[in-house]
Parts: structure tokens; sequence; C-alpha cells
């Protein structure tokens, strides 16, 4: 099984809960972004599945760590790819997505194996779609990072060229020799110069592959509301989302046995003692 069949599968099942937390019309809704920690309640207690005698709720959900890196990391991700690729004029042939989606279900050994691993409790008929959307992302990146290239920095100059060609001669004498069928000692620095030119250009794309949505970020502004959700007075901990990502884990049994109205906060380097409460002298 493939890393695109591992992603999308995991992003499938939270997002049909996301979709379920809306449709609901619970508390938590796009329209409501900027509500209390106590007005969400009938929210969190929503049950999404009962075991036995007990149910898993979404508040449940919302302190699993990587619900938040979900929204966070794909979805937020997807739309902002959505907006720079519409932005820049991008386009994509829907009918070459949808064949990269039929190629990797044959490798994965046809439809009914490739769905044969997907647990029971992710409806097979939202699969084709969400995959369509994976693949989409895929080329909405490859297609900004070319558009980026091309505006940022443009065709490679000469000294850029000979700078890469005399990194690594030998390589560049190997390729060429084997595509045009002569021996690497007659390979000439213009022979490989289209060659050299990719290179470049695949280099300067890697180098910024991976930190396009953070780049995205500094021109389309992300307001992330899922932390409003969790209770302040919950034995968690959660980094500030775009803003000091320093953060120190303490301990559960560092704390005392009571917790402060006001929840727990991270403090840099010390982590504040909580002070037991002065009995009231009239008592």
């Amino acid at each position: 099984m493939n890393n695109t069949f591992k992603s999308f599968a995991a992003g499938v099942l939270f997002t049909l809960i996301i979709m379920l937390t809306v449709l609901t019309g619970a508390s938590c809704t796009e329209n409501q972004p900027s509500q209390a920690a106590g007005e969400t309640g009938d929210c969190k207690d929503m049950v999404l599945a009962r075991v036995g005698e007990g149910n898993i709720t979404l508040g449940d959900l919302f302190e699993n760590p990587s619900f938040y890196g979900l929204v966070s990391e794909q979805l937020i991700a997807r739309e902002l790819l959505d907006q720079e690729a519409l932005k820049r004029g991008i386009t994509v042939d829907m009918d070459e997505v949808q064949q990269q989606v039929d190629d990797m279900i044959e490798q994965n050994g046809g439809w009914e194996n490739f769905t044969s691993t997907i647990p029971p409790s992710i409806p097979i008929s939202l699969i084709p779609a969400d995959l369509r959307k994976s693949f989409l992302q895929q080329s909405y990146h490859k297609a900004i990072m070319e558009d980026r290239y091309d505006n940022e920095h443009g065709p490679s100059t000469d000294d850029e060229l000979e700078t890469q060609w005399l990194a690594s001669p030998g390589m560049y004498e190997s390729r060429m020799a084997g595509e045009l069928g002569i021996t690497p000692e007659e390979v000439t620095f213009e022979m490989a110069r289209e060659k050299i030119e990719e290179d470049i250009r695949m280099q300067w794309q890697s180098e910024r592959f991976q930190t396009l949505v953070e780049f995205l970020k500094e021109s389309i502004e992300v307001e992330f509301y899922l932390l409003d959700v969790l209770d302040e007075s919950a034995d968690l901990q959660i980094p500030e989302i775009d803003g000091d990502d320093s953060f120190e884990y303490v301990p559960l049994e560092s704390h005392d046995d009571e917790h402060s109205d006001e929840g727990h906060e991270s403090h840099g380097d010390e982590a504040e003692v909580p002070v037991e409460p002065e009995e009231d002298e009239g008592n």
C-alpha cells in the first residue's frame, strides 16, 4: 500500500467527522468560529460511537493530537493550494488526474484488492473523489512550484550553469555519453547545458517544495479556530498555532491533584507551580 493511499484514508475518516459535526447542527460551525469554550458543550458531547456502556464523543476526538495535524497540515494545505492555483491561473486536466488514480489502483492490484484493506468504517463510495482531490493537490503543488521558478528565478545564468557543471563534470559526462552514444571524454559543456538547466530547476524547487504551504500563508490569511473548542480546564497542553512554537512538556505527576480553573499553560523554561488557595478565615 503506497503513501498516497495511507494519507488519503486518514483524510477521509477525519473529514467525515468534521462534515458530520456541521450537518448535525452542532454548536461548533464554520459560522461561529469564535465561540467561548463553554458554549461548545453540545458539540463536544456529540456521540460518534458507542462501545458497550461507553461512548466515544467528538470531545474525545478533539483530545487526539493527530486530529489537529490533519486539519492544519492536510485540509488547510489543500485549500491554500486550491486558492493559489486559482490566483495564478493554473488549470489541471482532470482526465490526467483520473488517469493517475486509475494507474495507482492498478498498481495496487485492482479496485477490489485496493479497497480490501480499507477499514469498514470508511464508506467506499467516498474513495474515488478523495483520491482525485489528493492527486489534484499534487498537480497544483507541482504547477505552483514551476510557476514560482519561472517568476522568481528564471533562466539560469551562464555562471550558474558553469558552476553546476564544474561541481560534477563526471556525472554529466556519463549521463550524456549514455544518451548520445559517445565516450565520456567527448562530452562537452554545451552538450550537457540543457540537462544542467533541468537539474538547477529541480534543485531550486526541491529546496522550497516542503515549505510551500508556509510560503502561501504569508499571502493568504489562515485563522485556525479549532483550538477554540478545547475546554480551558482540561488537562491539555497545546502549543499556540502560528505563534511562539516553544513548548515544554510537564509530566502530569508534577501537577497538584487539584487543577486551577484557569487550566495549565506553558511558561517557557520554568513551569509555574500551582499555589494551594488559602482558607477563608471566616470558615
